[in-house]
């Protein structure tokens, strides 16, 4: 009797501690889909403010203007540089409106992107404006830029690997504003110290060999492996090597 208590016991200890870890799942579940709606709504709260801020900033910007050339001061400096166009407040609200869109919302950027082409004006002036200006200097970028610059960036490659389906050897050798946002991007700080931390043993490595073939045109290279694979089988004399 005093064992079957006993194990009576034990069982009750462990449905006890199962209860109460359930319980704490639970609770835990609780929290954690709370700290995501909280999050959420922090993110869409930071949205609403960044954009009311732009829009402060740039009529503000406006008003400094407007006074400044009421003082005459804009008429000295507009003589020895290229005419300034003038707008309104309300026309600067809506440009704030949309470099706003622009910004938080990628796939219209990696759209325009993808389209542009050469005789639409020099790439690296729009590849500036994207990364420099847009998304902040070279060492000025908060990590949600960061993220969505990053977004832009695969969107655009996408765009570019879907127009280049049908000549997939001219992906990303030729010169687009992709390929000038991409360079941009690589020469901040942090990407080019990920880039040394992922790949730069494997590129020492390759560097070194003595007999490393630099050829980069994917057609080429096929024919040269093609062709070694061929020297392999088949041998010098023409004959297999059985």
């Amino acid at each position: 009797q005093g064992a079957a208590g006993g194990a009576a016991d034990g069982r009750v200890d462990v449905l006890g501690g199962l209860e109460d870890s359930k319980a704490l799942a639970e609770e835990c579940q609780e929290q954690l889909v709370t700290g995501v709606r909280n999050n959420f709504i922090l993110e869409h709260d930071i949205s609403e403010l960044e954009q009311r801020i732009a829009l402060l900033v740039r009529n503000r910007m406006t008003a400094e203007d407007e006074a400044a050339a009421r003082r005459g001061k804009l008429a000295a400096a507009t003589a020895h540089s290229h005419t300034h166009a003038t707008f309104t407040g309300e026309q600067l609200a809506r440009y704030g409106e949309l470099l706003y869109l622009l910004k938080w919302r990628p796939q219209y950027l990696a759209a325009l992107t993808t389209m542009l082409e050469p005789r639409d004006g020099d790439p690296r002036d729009y590849a500036r404006f994207v990364v420099e200006q847009l998304y902040g200097a070279r060492t000025v970028m908060s990590a949600r830029e960061e993220r969505h610059l990053q977004l832009l960036i695969r969107l655009a490659l996408q765009g570019q690997f879907h127009a280049f389906r049908d000549n997939f050897g001219a992906f990303m050798r030729t010169t687009t504003v992709t390929t000038h946002i991409l360079t941009l991007y690589t020469r901040r700080p942090g990407p080019v110290a990920a880039l040394q931390a992922i790949i730069g043993d494997f590129v020492v490595d390759v560097a070194s060999q003595p007999d490393l073939r630099l050829e980069i045109d994917p057609v080429r290279v096929f024919e040269e492996l093609a062709g070694d694979f061929y020297e392999d089988d088949v041998g010098d004399d023409g004959f297999g090597a059985g």
